[in-house]
């Protein structure tokens, strides 16, 4: 049995053992649209099981976004 390995930092062949987190953000619609292109970035390079903080981790969020 395997264990989930959960990492920031990966190099080639990666995807093979652990998802990826890309890190705390900002509760932003900027962090938000950063946040996405990594992830399909990061699909597109087989590294499919990967995921951000949604709605952030840092500051406090507007009342829109917190929605």
């Amino acid at each position: 049995m395997r264990p989930f390995i959960l990492t920031r930092s990966f190099f080639t062949g990666i995807h093979r053992y652990a998802a990826v987190w890309t890190g705390d953000s900002d509760a932003s619609y900027e962090h938000l649209a950063i946040n996405i292109s990594l992830m399909f970035g990061l699909s597109m390079n087989g590294i499919v099981n990967c995921g951000a903080d949604i709605p952030g981790f840092e500051y406090d969020p507007t009342e829109d976004y917190a929605s």
